[in-house]
C-alpha cells in the first residue's frame, strides 16, 4: 500500500477516534437541575464566549497574507477583505467541553490560555504525523479536549 495513502488514513482514523471522544464526553457530563426555593426558577445558563470568533481575532493565532502574496494570488479581491486565517480550529465547544485543532504545536499553547481564561481545562492531547508524497517530513498535528 502507499505509504502517503495509509498515514493520510491513519491521520483520518485518529481524528475520528478524538471527535468521538469528545463528544462522547460532552453527552457524558452529568446535568443537574437547580432551582430557586423562593421563586421556583432555574438560574440561567452559564454564558460561553465563542471561541472561534476570539481565535479569528487574535493577530497572534492568525497567518496573515502580505499585500505582495494577496496581489499574486489567484484570488486577490476575497484576499484583500480577509487577508488572515485562525492557525487554530474550534472543532466542538460547549459550556462543558471544547475541542481544538491545530498544525501548530506552539500556537495551539496560546489558544489554551485563552480558553482557561473561561474556565476550561486540559483533559487530554493527541499528536500525530501526516505525510504527503511531496512532504517527506510531514507536519504535527495536535488535537486537544478541554472541559469546564
Amino acid at each position: 500500500m502507499n505509504k502517503p495513502l495509509v498515514f493520510s488514513v491513519a491521520a483520518m482514523a485518529i481524528t475520528v477516534v478524538i471527535a468521538l471522544t469528545v463528544v462522547v464526553h460532552a453527552y457524558a457530563q452529568p446535568t443537574t437541575t437547580t432551582t430557586n426555593a423562593t421563586t421556583g426558577q432555574q438560574p440561567p445558563q452559564q454564558q460561553v464566549a465563542n471561541l472561534s470568533k476570539i481565535f479569528s481575532q487574535d493577530k497572534a493565532l492568525q497567518f496573515c497574507l502580505t499585500p505582495g502574496e494577496i496581489a499574486g494570488s489567484p484570488f486577490p479581491s476575497q484576499l484583500s477583505k480577509n487577508p488572515c486565517i485562525s492557525r487554530v480550529d474550534v472543532l466542538y465547544q460547549s459550556p462543558h467541553t471544547l475541542g481544538l485543532s491545530s498544525k501548530y504545536v506552539d500556537i495551539i499553547w496560546k489558544a489554551v490560555d485563552i480558553a482557561k481564561t473561561q474556565g476550561y481545562k486540559v483533559d487530554g492531547i493527541t499528536s500525530y504525523i501526516t505525510r504527503s508524497s511531496s512532504d517527506e517530513s510531514g507536519s504535527v498535528n495536535v488535537l486537544m479536549s478541554m472541559s469546564r
